[in-house]
């Protein structure tokens, strides 16, 4: 998953999505809170997850991937 890249903190190489909000059971836009986020990442050799929080206030930001190939413990 991803671009081959791991995050590298300026959203230059890495997959990232910006401004995620969900829709509540209201049909209302709400940005997740920083808590309410479940990051699992098995095997940080072949990937990387980064939280980047709130991106200007519009919604959570993050970046993901890396290399790939053989991810055996």
């Amino acid at each position: 998953m991803g671009n081959g890249y791991f995050p590298n903190d300026d959203f230059s190489r890495a997959a990232s999505f910006k401004e995620v909000k969900i829709v509540d059971t209201t049909n209302t836009y709400r940005i997740p809170d920083d808590i309410h986020v479940n990051v699992l990442v098995e095997n940080r050799t072949c990937y990387r997850f980064e939280n980047h929080g709130k991106y200007l206030k519009k919604g959570l930001t993050f970046l993901y991937g890396g290399p790939g190939g053989d991810c055996r413990d």
